[in-house]
């Protein structure tokens, strides 16, 4: 299936699920089974910081274990897949109906942060029950008492149950902070769009350049995931003008015809004030605007 084919059913797939009811449910589910699977990699991030504490403050023949087993010894196991893969599922079944459900609408970067912070809130819960050494200061050898004190390793080490999880808050907040600027754009972007759809002027214009974006895989095929596209038009005062965009859609490398063009007639230079479509008949969300 060719890329302008692929970019055709999935305008269509959004038009067809937007605003559906079921699609939301559907969205909802997704994200809730999302943050199970957080948890489970929160509750893995901790047991595996914790043995690695207790490796490092303890002796290797003190064989406490405080890892999980609710599941019996596969638990760890069972945890590490819902906290891998099936939080990659979840995560992106999640955004595709969200996606179909806003009928392609920008959404703000809100997921990954809400992922961040259910993990850091396990782990600064799970951090509470570490083990404690036998000893503080020392690497009790509960065996053969060869007991040895600890160096300055150990002891950040020891503190982990501490800076952990306050590394992993702090990360999650530097995330919510920025998914909030990044909601505020789109919403400014979005009351600015629909301004210009009823006043602003909408004119045909001419793709210049095209500079496709690629991803190499694991063996080293490049797939196009995008393209830097320049396009030209003429304003209202008859002054060409161009705007760059970067674009998440394939099928713009091969094509070099028009492209519609909204810009607002009071402010014809300002590129934040300027979409871009590249369809026809082009629904509200499909207008490319500097933030998307």
């Amino acid at each position: 299936m060719s890329d302008a084919n692929q970019e055709a059913k999935k305008r269509e797939r959004r038009r067809r699920l937007e605003g559906r009811p079921i699609v939301l449910v559907a969205a909802v589910a997704a994200c809730l089974a999302t943050a199970v699977c957080a948890v489970a990699l929160g509750i893995m991030i901790g047991a595996t910081a914790e043995d690695i504490r207790h490796s490092i403050i303890d002796s290797v023949f003190d064989d406490r274990d405080g890892g999980p087993v609710f599941w019996g010894v596969a638990t760890p196991a069972y945890l590490w897949i819902m906290g891998t893969f099936g939080l990659l599922a979840s995560g992106a079944g999640a955004s595709w109906l969200i996606d179909g459900y806003r009928g392609g609408e920008p959404v703000p970067f809100i997921l990954p942060p809400a992922i961040a912070l259910v993990v850091a809130a396990v782990v600064t819960v799970d951090a509470t029950t570490w083990l404690e050494p036998l000893r503080v200061g020392t690497r009790v050898d509960p065996e053969f008492h060869h007991d040895e004190t600890w160096d300055a390793g150990s002891w950040v080490a020891y503190a982990a149950n501490i800076w952990v999880p306050i590394l992993l808050v702090v990360v999650a907040a530097a995330g919510i902070v920025f998914a909030v600027l990044h909601s505020r754009r789109l919403r400014e972007q979005r009351m600015l769009r629909t301004r210009l759809l009823r006043d602003g002027y909408r004119v045909r214009g001419v793709i210049r350049s095209v500079a496709p974006r690629t991803a190499t895989n694991d063996v080293g095929q490049r797939t196009v995931i995008g393209a830097t596209v320049v396009v030209a038009f003429v304003d209202a005062d008859g002054v060409e003008r161009r705007v760059t965009r970067l674009v998440r859609r394939r099928d713009l490398v091969p094509l070099l015809s028009g492209v519609e063009v909204l810009s607002d007639p009071t402010r014809p230079g300002d590129e934040r004030s300027t979409f871009l479509s590249f369809d026809r008949d082009p629904a509200p969300a499909e207008w490319v605007g500097a933030t998307d």
